[in-house]
């Protein structure tokens, strides 16, 4: 069809430098579609010749020999490409709850993102906590609507479903799908006025014909951009006040209106396609182009975002290469503030380490281009003499700016591993070390009498994936325990304690009392400690009492279970300051004060539970419910569908274990869950035992 419409594509040389760049995190649950739609983009861009595939590993941003095994992202992969005098830095994000630090510590470097959606199974459980995590970031963001080529997918059901699931949202569609016989032959593109129709399966064949549109296309999009106009002026008063008075409002208005509405955070546009026929992909990127940020636009974590000031950046990714020496690390790491420039002196924020920048490199899935610089905004690979921790900072030497810590949920899975020969031990530590140091999310324990490393992660694939790659790290053969759900212990009320201790040192008696109170802290997580030691001693005798007050913390559970969920306060505190072994005496009055004052609160144990979605199939229905009553679920929903069923519950995590391979087996492998954190709740004793209500645990899920 004809028409005067202006498309989302912007001037080329409207914008250089860090105007020119957008950071764009692709977010969404697990397989909607975002690797895909990631791969169809670098083709596009022209970025790569040909399209990888997910099922058969071939992928540029799955690069990882576990991610191409599964099928499934596992680590965030970047990748920088050009569209249209744009510079777009895509960071593809995996979906699976196991690794949703990915998405967490990803978002700290990116300005905006694109949510994908699954047109036949809408907002999943997932889609609904990165959605959370962008609002915490504050992220502008768009939505694609993927897999409209599914005879059972639905564009109004999909819209429906975000509107349901976020209904302070206003979701604005800007582009919609044409179907004939319930298949996708083509899309209309609502601002520029114009409809794409394919011919056949392969992107390559498609072609506009906007200028020989049928009248009812022409039709349905002025009804379109009409809604459009409509949806922006309940945030914009200047489209209010045009579309109120009659005057026109054109397209290149209508677009700049919405932009500013993005950037506020006042609307989300909705775009539709199928990555997998590479349909809808352009106008997405003509999208992201047009209405998402650039770096300098918006103060992330507070800094301005100046190309002259002395270099801030941040390592939001860090890793090594087996290939080369373990202990050498590489860090993806986006620039917020000057210039990084090969031969440049840095230095960490964490340990005031420095050292030189040998090389920089370009991204690009798995593989390196090297680069002498990078500016404002820019996403670069950083090799480093040691592997630094994920989220560290890197600046400027002699400079004040700091990152705030990453703060990840806590690890309630674990697992056993033991070498089989005493040669194996060292390697076993140093390779979980190392890993643990790229992961944010994994700790692991020592136990000194045997060697032996207890693992904590996640969930079981991601202890999976981190056994696998040790056994690849570790020479010789590793002995694996069960996977066990870790407990904690609380209060049951308040309470405190007081204890006197009087030792000699030395020939000198000393003496050290202390007073401390226990309250619970319902959702507090990790215990909060008010600790009044700042008027005590010299700066050494302080820190070592706050040292010392932590690891009583740590060790004060009387079950062998760490404490969660209540407020420690030092309310006395009184020793001998002058006199040597004055602060470790404080120190033991503290740690039996605190036990005394637990004792008196009353300790109860507690244990993870979850949020269970059950997706099968409707023969197998009634019997996967069945299943989860005896598991001692609490089943909340159930919803007949046509294509998938599904069944929602709430049961302790432990009820779990191994749960995916009874699934598979009972529903002959077309089943599929996924979890959610449901908080810490007192663990059932005996038969007839109550549950209270979750107590939550803080961090995203």
């Amino acid at each position: 069809m004809a028409s005067d419409h202006d498309s989302m594509a912007m001037d080329d040389a409207s914008e250089t430098g860090p105007r020119s760049i957008r950071n764009v995190c692709i977010v969404a649950h697990i397989n909607a579609g975002k690797t895909t739609l990631a791969e169809r983009i670098l083709f596009d861009a022209g970025r790569q010749r040909s399209c990888g595939d997910v099922d058969s590993g071939t992928t540029t941003m799955d690069s990882l020999r576990q991610e191409q095994e599964r099928g499934i992202s596992i680590a965030a992969g970047v990748s920088r490409l050009r569209w249209r005098g744009r510079t777009i830095q895509l960071v593809d994000t995996p979906g699976h709850v196991d690794f949703a630090v990915e998405v967490l510590r990803s978002l700290r470097a990116a300005d905006g993102a694109v949510v994908v959606v699954d047109a036949v199974r809408g907002v999943e459980s997932q889609t609904e906590s990165v959605w959370r995590l962008l609002d915490d970031a504050e992220l502008p963001r768009v939505v694609f609507v993927n897999k409209l080529d599914r005879a059972t997918a639905s564009e109004q059901g999909a819209l429906e479903s975000l509107r349901r699931s976020f209904p302070e949202e206003l979701f604005v569609p800007m582009s919609s799908s044409l179907r004939q016989e319930g298949e996708l032959t083509g899309l209309m593109d609502v601002i520029g006025g114009r409809s794409l129709r394919f011919d056949g399966a392969l992107a390559e064949r498609r072609h506009d014909q906007s200028e020989t549109e049928v009248q009812d296309v022409e039709e349905a999009l002025k009804s379109a951009y009409l809604d459009l106009v409509a949806a922006v002026a309940e945030v914009d008063t200047e489209v209010m006040a045009a579309f109120c008075e009659g005057r026109e409002i054109r397209p290149g208005m209508l677009l700049a209106r919405i932009r500013q509405a993005v950037l506020r955070r006042e609307l989300v546009p909705v775009l539709v396609g199928s990555a997998l026929l590479n349909r809808g992909v352009e106008l997405l990127l003509e999208a992201v182009c047009a209405l998402l940020p650039s770096p300098v636009e918006g103060h992330r974590h507070g800094l301005e975002p100046d190309p002259a000031g002395d270099f801030v950046g941040l390592a939001f990714q860090s890793g090594f290469d087996p290939s080369v020496r373990l202990e050498v690390g590489e860090s993806l790491v986006r620039v917020f503030r000057g210039e990084l420039v090969v031969g440049q002196e840095v230095e960490c924020a964490g340990d005031s380490r420095r050292f030189v920048v040998e090389s920089l490199f370009d991204p690009h899935g798995a593989e390196r281009r090297p680069v002498e610089r990078a500016g404002v905004g820019e996403i670069v690979a950083v090799p480093t003499p040691w592997l630094m921790r994920s989220g560290e900072t890197i600046r400027a030497p002699g400079t004040e700016p700091e990152f705030e810590p990453l703060e990840v949920p806590e690890a309630v899975l674990s697992v056993r591993l033991e070498a089989r020969s005493e040669s194996g031990v060292e390697p076993l530590r140093r390779a979980a070390a190392l890993l643990a140091a790229a992961d944010p999310t994994l700790r692991f324990r020592v136990d000194a009498s045997d060697g032996t490393v207890r693992l904590f992660g996640m969930g079981e694939l991601h202890l999976e994936v981190v056994i696998e790659r040790l056994r690849s790290l570790v020479s010789g053969d590793l002995r694996e325990g069960r996977v066990r759900v870790e407990s904690f212990e609380t209060v049951c009320g308040s309470g405190a304690g007081a204890a006197a201790i009087e030792r000699r040192f030395g020939g000198v008696v000393l003496r050290a009392s202390a007073r401390i109170a226990v309250e619970p802290a319902s959702g507090a997580g990790r215990p909060i400690l008010r600790w009044a030691v700042a008027g005590y001693g010299s700066e050494e005798q302080r820190e070592f009492l706050s040292q010392g007050l932590r690891e009583a913390v740590e060790r004060a559970g009387g079950l062998g279970d760490p404490l969660r969920d209540l407020a420690v306060s030092l309310d006395e505190l009184d020793f001998d300051v002058d006199q040597d072994g004055g602060s470790l005496l404080a120190v033991e009055a503290i740690g039996l004060a605190l036990r005394r004052g637990l004792d008196v609160a009353g300790r109860q144990r507690l244990e993870p539970w979850a949020d269970l979605s059950v997706r099968v199939p409707l023969p197998f229905l009634s019997s996967v419910v069945a299943n989860l009553n005896a598991r001692g679920a609490q089943v909340r929903d159930v919803v007949a569908g046509q294509e998938l069923s599904e069944a929602r519950a709430c049961l302790p995590l432990r009820k779990l274990l191994g749960y995916a391979t009874e699934l598979r087996s009972a529903t002959r492998g077309k089943g599929r869950f996924e979890l959610a954190p449901a908080g810490l709740r007192p663990m059932a004793t005996g038969p007839g035992s109550t549950v209270g209500e979750p107590k939550k645990t803080p961090g995203p899920p």
